[in-house]
């Protein structure tokens, strides 16, 4: 996974466990990530060919 972001393990985690389950959930407190992970997880989806 490239990207201009930091990643936290769990981050990094989070969008290699998407690539191989249908659902991720992407849970935490106000200003953890979650809406850079969410957009990490669907650029990788893209980068990879996957479409909708």
């Amino acid at each position: 996974m490239e990207s201009p972001y930091l990643f936290t393990p769990v981050q990094r985690m989070a969008v290699a466990q998407s690539r191989s389950e249908a659902l991720t959930a992407v849970s935490g407190a106000p200003g953890t990530g979650k809406s850079h992970t969410v957009a990490a997880i669907a650029c990788d989806a893209l980068a990879r060919g996957e479409r909708c």
